[in-house]
């Protein structure tokens, strides 16, 4: 098995909370506002499939900042659904909460022992830049290499954020680890530029059989524990 000589780290359901919670209240908004009356799921899964359009299309000279994308998403659910709600106004009150999420409990001591281990970190994010400077800031984590999808005008699970990853950690792609909870995004992601990958399944998801599945853990301190047993690690 390869050794790991660097590592790439996912942030909102990784290290951080994904704000779930918010979304469910707006799906929920919807709904109560809809003259249709859909379930918050039929809601979430026509918002995803919009905000998803954007992940895999908007690139270079098509991009969009997330904050744009999940407006216009957002505005076309809400047009969908005849809801009488504000998606602009919606979307900056969750942006708030974006930018201060709360942190896992074994977030600072799994990112203490990558420091520790001397492995080189990148953290990879499709959120736009200025959020995640709050959301870092808030949450008192600290790295010295970031790539965000408005860095490079493209997002996971398209190469470009990785690849600038690999670039700020001079690793090649074959000894380099991912780290994230995204099926969709950082899996993918993962396997676009061929690193290794560590799927994070926190809230239990269906497991999956993918070849390009390295890892799964359902914490950081599996994954820890596991990384330690693995022989993956330079002693």
């Amino acid at each position: 098995m390869a050794t790991i000589r660097g590592i790439t780290l996912d942030f909102y359901g990784t290290l951080v909370e994904e704000d779930d919670a918010g979304v469910r209240r707006i799906c929920e908004e919807i709904c109560e506002r809809s003259p249709t009356h859909p379930t918050p799921e039929a809601v979430g899964a026509y918002w995803w499939e919009h905000l998803s359009w954007f992940y895999k299309h908007a690139h270079h000279d098509t991009f969009v900042t997330e904050l744009e994308a999940s407006i216009r998403s957002l505005t076309a659910t809400v047009q969908l659904f005849g809801a009488d709600i504000d998606p602009v106004e919606t979307i900056v009150r969750q942006s708030e909460r974006w930018m201060s999420p709360r942190t896992y409990d074994d977030t600072h001591g799994f990112l203490d022992w990558i420091n520790s281990r001397g492995i080189p970190v990148c953290l990879v994010s499709n959120v736009d830049t200025e959020i995640l400077e709050h959301a870092l800031a808030f949450t008192n984590l600290h790295f010295d290499r970031i790539v965000t999808s408005e860095d490079v005008r493209a997002y996971k699970p398209r190469p470009e954020i990785m690849k600038r990853a690999l670039s700020y950690l001079n690793t090649a792609a074959g000894e380099t680890l991912h780290i994230g909870d995204s099926r969709t995004n950082d899996l993918a992601g993962a396997r676009s530029v061929s690193t290794m990958f560590a799927w994070l399944n926190r809230v239990g998801k269906p497991a999956i059989n993918d070849p390009a599945m390295t890892l799964t853990a359902t914490s950081l301190i599996e994954l820890q524990r596991t990384l330690e047993n693995s022989g993956m690690l330079e002693r």
